[in-house]
């Protein structure tokens, strides 16, 4: 005999059946959400919940998936969540439910949209439930309500999101509405500071511990400000490469004002692909990369209804975006790419998101 939900033998004592018997006040408000993909981070997991989350904790599974415990502000809320769960057939961390098996139930939808298309689908992902509606709104596709809540009930609130993402996904592939694809660039950058930071990229000691999950990298650090309310911290190993940034920064004329400072810099080497939001950020941010490489643009989701796709040509080159909007790497060839994101958590200068890209002909 095996957990349902964890597949561990019943001869080990696996965290399920701790968390099922609560010994403390902290454990008695966490829940166990199983059945994660690798790329799910911490905001997707806080998405499914219409409850405050204090934190969010998670770890690999088996077979390829993850697991999460995410604990609750009070036990009211968790036992709460948990209830609702139940009600959906899918309660958790005591029984098997489609949390802790989507593999059937969840892959019957995912046919509705072809293997080819399993990019679009990726993009599509970091967008909430609640800005697909408006999309298939816009697009004159309104959501049946009745619709929704029956892929709901059978599939819980990841089978809800994954019939909204299909959905658009059928129309975008159908061609009612045709994404447009329109290629920008960036300010080049002084030749020899280019260089410079390249030297010091090649040299740099990345930590062996990414600094943010769910995005496919091989390296991903972040100096200065990791969150607005966070600490400054830059390592002195890092102190050069800091410099050099913000050198860089000055160079290009755009380090400072009373509308934009730049609190964070995030470091990443070979980055790929990886629809994400920045959600954390405040204002725009600036995006150089470097290296030998060839493609790798970078892409932002643009347009009221996602109909403008932007490929900003960054290599040796700033370009300006807002990485509130959905964005990733274009596919690229080479030895290596690395990125430099300069970007904003000062409260202060916390703006609403505007337009997705800066200093581009968006006529």
């Amino acid at each position: 005999m095996t957990c349902p939900l964890c597949g561990t033998p019943a001869s080990s004592a696996c965290l399920c059946s701790q968390l099922s018997a609560p010994s403390d006040p902290a454990r008695s408000r966490t829940l166990w959400v199983g059945s994660l993909e690798q790329e799910h981070d911490d905001a997707f997991v806080r998405e499914l919940f219409d409850k405050p989350v204090e934190s969010i904790t998670i770890k690999k599974g088996l077979k390829g998936k993850c697991y999460a415990l995410v604990q609750f502000c009070s036990v009211e809320d968790a036992q709460l969540m948990l209830q609702t769960e139940r009600e959906n057939s899918r309660a958790f961390p005591t029984r098997t439910s489609q949390w802790s098996n989507s593999s059937a139930p969840l892959a019957c939808l995912q046919a509705a949209v072809e293997p080819e298309h399993n990019e679009l689908m990726g993009q599509l992902e970091p967008l909430t439930e609640k800005q697909l509606r408006a999309r298939l709104e816009g697009l004159g596709h309104p959501v049946d309500p009745e619709e929704e809540q029956g892929a709901y009930r059978a599939l819980g609130r990841l089978g809800k999101k994954l019939f909204l993402k299909t959905k658009l996904a059928r129309l975008y592939i159908g061609g009612t509405v045709k994404r447009k694809v329109r290629v920008g660039r960036g300010e080049p950058i002084p030749r020899k500071r280019g260089e410079e930071l390249l030297g010091i990229l090649r040299r740099t000691q990345f930590p062996k511990k990414r600094s943010r999950k769910g995005v496919t990298a091989d390296c991903y650090m972040v100096l200065g400000m990791a969150a607005p309310g966070a600490k400054f911290r830059v390592n002195p190993q890092h102190q050069d490469l800091w410099d050099s940034a913000m050198g860089l920064l000055d160079d290009m004329r755009c380090s400072g004002g009373s509308e934009w400072r730049c609190t964070s810099l995030a470091v990443t080497r070979n980055f790929r692909g990886s629809p994400h939001v920045d959600a954390k950020d405040t204002s725009w941010q600036y995006a150089v990369s470097l290296g030998a490489f060839e493609g790798g643009e970078l892409c932002v989701d643009a347009g009221m209804v996602g109909e403008v796709v932007w490929e900003i040509v960054t290599r040796g080159k700033l370009g300006r975006v807002d990485g509130r909007f959905v964005h990733w790497v274009k596919e690229w060839s080479g030895e290596e790419r690395f990125s430099l994101i300069f970007f904003c958590c000062d409260e202060e200068l916390r703006r609403a998101p505007e337009c997705a890209v800066y200093g581009q002909d968006v006529s």
